[in-house]
């Protein structure tokens, strides 16, 4: 190794030497020419190892260009698994990490970590292979390093091998000797080690919490937590997850008689509200982007070993912060924050888990039925919890439970606050406003409250919802917010725009659906500072996602306003809607949910209309002003489904146009039958209750139509609307005269 790296330096002096003579030689004129930078190597590589070796040599001297061209050379020519665990042994995993890290490398620096791992797990799976390494620990010292070093290049994959054959040596001093060759393969080991302390075997279990405390491994602190002082844990695990504790937290073993089950509570829940409330994170922060997913070491009680499960690094978060406050509660089960903490934990997993569009099972061993057990005000402090941290999921599974249990209470709070199913109307996310629109009606409030109107609007959107959610853009420059507008369209989004602060907040406060606010930092009218003040004082605006995006000199100034009015952050002007992406889109994830599906807006139309139609005969009607929704409900009287629904909320609107378009919907002959009676019993309701509005001439078509249709159901109809009209007593007179009398009818 040290040889080959002293050829490459020489060649590197003689190729720098080179170019300087050439450069001197040829003078200015050669050096006009916009040239390539030489290759700083003496001559091309030609083997794949060669072509490895120099692709690692040009990324320390930062030649990203031509170490990429190597690599691309090297993944073309289809390495073989012989050829990369040569590589790996003679120089580490570590380097195909390092090499894919650097993003002028990829794709092919991933490609080939990519086969490394692939080859690496297929040695790693063969028994022999790791059973020869293992065998070589028990024998002299100079062969127990060269074994330790192969089962550090094979990876984490050949651990769970490791800890099966740790099982089968009785001596505690050889399951020592596997411990410690754990340990000296460094910390690659340790996620594999906290699975593995999930184990039903005592001696894996306590194989892998010694082989933690030995590496110091931090990871390991939440599960040592809760191994040490469970109810549910064996003696012998308890002390070294104790003594492992002090040795990790403390820095000596010695003292682990200062840990208490009560700083194990605050610990675990500590982490665990950390993880659900997303302050803490499992990525790896030496990672170069998002690391959206991760893999997580499972215990599999099938085979009796550890196997790699790839999982959604947010999933394994929520996983890993319902085991904890889950751990936490069975130590101190009486106390109502860790209640509250798992009960959030476990409603956001059953929405992660069931997906979206599915309502949460009413089974008897289910969460929903646990949740509704468990009482409105531990749901309305987890629907707290979820509104304030961007945890839709719990807040849209908290409102489902309180739909079935919803008193008048849940509209108040004992704290003087606003309730948070009334803040749960002004949430960013459409599932979640509807649900809280819901559990309002439910409530059944008696006394008018300032909400009513929010509720009216997200039963009316819910009529004719689209399905796209909406981001507005406050920008005075148009074309600059229209470029913008585009960047948002093609994530989705249906952009909205206005040229003032107060403009964009009148539009935001007025509306619903729009889920994102993107603000210039040059915004006029208001300037940015009172913008954002009047987002945040608005309950109606409070919790909408604010993006403050302008140019660089701009980001140091908004800082403090961007920090005091979360949830908000900064984006530099892109030239490019992958630019803009790349900053914002990190922040969206945090609480944008999948677009609702066909049958998810078509159930929340339906509940909607079937709503209204109760408010509007009922005694909620003079809270809740119906004749807001007119123009929604006159744009689906053709859907069969909730026609009578539409109709029957239609009718306690007092306006000329519904009267006439009803008249017009009984007229139309190219509308379903039963869509047309259902109309003229409606028609006729509709003028005894507020009088005749109709034209003469829609009066008259009505008329001709109770004379001309052969149909005797829409006859009755029709003839109940002209009773309806007051007629004069001659023309009852008239209409009466020409009832025919059937022959034979008289009485003898």
């Amino acid at each position: 190794m040290i040889r080959a790296a002293q050829l490459w330096l020489l060649a590197i002096c003689l190729t720098c030497a080179w170019c300087a003579l050439a450069d001197a030689q040829d003078g200015p004129a050669a050096n006009a020419a916009a040239e390539p930078e030489p290759s700083p190597l003496l001559s091309e590589p030609q083997t794949p190892e060669q072509m490895f070796a120099a692709a690692v040599l040009l990324v320390d001297l930062a030649r990203f260009d031509l170490a990429k061209i190597y690599l691309t050379q090297l993944v073309q020519s289809d390495p073989s698994d012989e050829l990369l665990l040569r590589l790996r042994d003679q120089h580490g995993t570590g380097e195909f990490l390092r090499l894919s890290r650097v993003k002028e490398l990829n794709p092919p620096a991933r490609t080939l970590l990519d086969k490394l791992d692939a080859a690496s797990r297929r040695q790693a799976q063969d028994p022999v292979f790791v059973e020869r390494l293992v065998a070589q620990l028990f024998t002299t010292p100079v062969r127990r390093e060269l074994a330790i070093r192969e089962l550090r290049n094979a990876g984490p994959v050949v651990v769970p091998e490791m800890l099966r054959l740790m099982t089968l040596r009785e001596n505690p001093a050889d399951q020592d000797t596997i411990v410690l060759a754990l340990v000296g393969m460094g910390r690659q080991v340790v996620p594999v080690l906290l699975g593995a302390m999930q184990s039903p075997v005592a001696s894996i279990r306590n194989g892998a919490i010694e082989a933690l405390r030995l590496l110091k491994a931090a990871e390991a602190v939440p599960f040592l937590w809760s191994l040490g002082f469970s109810p549910g844990s064996d003696p012998g695990t308890a002390h070294a997850a104790r003594r492992a504790l002090a040795s990790i937290t403390l820095g000596n073993p010695g003292l682990m008689g200062g840990l208490s089950a009560s700083r194990a509570v605050d610990e675990l829940r500590s982490h665990a509200w950390g993880l659900y409330t997303r302050q803490l994170s499992l990525a790896d922060p030496a990672a170069d982007g998002q690391q959206d997913t991760l893999t997580i070491w499972r215990w599999d009680s099938t085979t009796g070993r550890l196997r790699p499960e790839e999982v959604r690094r947010e999933q394994a978060e929520l996983e890993l912060a319902t085991q904890l406050s889950r751990e936490a509660l069975l130590i101190s089960p009486d106390r109502s924050d860790l209640q509250r903490l798992h009960l959030g934990t476990l409603l956001a997993t059953e929405i992660q888990r069931r997906g979206w569009e599915q309502p949460l099972s009413p089974a008897a061993d289910g969460i929903l039925q646990a949740a509704i057990s468990s009482g409105e005000s531990l749901l309305l402090d987890v629907l707290r919890d979820a509104l304030q941290w961007k945890r839709t999921d719990a807040a849209w599974a908290a409102l489902q439970a309180l739909n079935q249990i919803a008193s008048r209470e849940v509209l108040q709070s004992g704290t003087g606050d606003v309730s948070p199913v009334l803040d749960a109307l002004n949430y960013p996310d459409p599932r979640v406003q509807f649900a809280a629109a819901i559990v309002t009606l439910r409530a059944e409030p008696r006394a008018s409250f300032p909400s009513a109107s929010r509720v009216l609007a997200i039963l009316r959107r819910a009529l004719t919802d689209p399905g796209r959610a909406r981001a507005l853009v406050i920008d005075s420059d148009q074309d600059r917010a229209t470029t913008l507008g585009g960047y948002l369209f093609e994530q989705g989004y249906d952009p909205v725009t206005a040229t003032t602060g107060r403009e964009g907040f009148t539009l935001a406060a007025e509306n619903t659906g729009i889920e994102l606010v993107v603000i210039h930092a040059n915004v006029v009218r208001w300037d940015l500072t009172q913008t954002v003040a009047n987002f945040r004082a608005d309950a109606r605006t409070a919790f909408l996602p604010l993006v403050i995006y302008g140019p660089d000199e701009a980001r140091p100034k908004t800082q403090r306003l961007i920090a005091r009015n979360q949830p908000a952050m900064f984006a530099g002007d892109s030239p490019a809607a992958a630019a803009f992406w790349e900053q914002v889109l990190p922040f969206v994830r945090n609480f944008r949910t999948p677009p609702m599906s066909g049958q998810q807006r078509a159930e929340f139309k339906a509940l909607a209309a079937d709503w209204l139609a109760t408010i509007a005969n009922g005694r909620m009607a003079e809270l809740f002003d119906v004749r807001t929704a007119e123009a929604e409900l006159l744009a689906l009287i053709e859907e069969v489904e909730i026609v009578e629904d539409v109709l029957s909320t239609l009718v306690a609107i007092p306006s000329r146009n519904v009267q006439t378009r009803l008249a017009e919907f009984t007229i139309n002959s190219r509308l379903p039958r039963d869509t047309r009676l259902l109309a003229a019993n409606h028609l006729a309701a509709h003028i005894n209750r507020f009088g005749l509005v109709l034209s003469a001439d829609d009066v008259q078509s009505l008329k001709e139509l109770w004379t001309s249709t052969s149909d005797v159901e829409l006859q009755v109809a029709l003839a109940g609307i002209l009773g309806a009209l007051k007629p004069s007593a001659g023309l009852i007179g008239e209409r009466l005269r020409r009832v025919n009398i059937p022959a034979g009818s008289a009485a003898p």
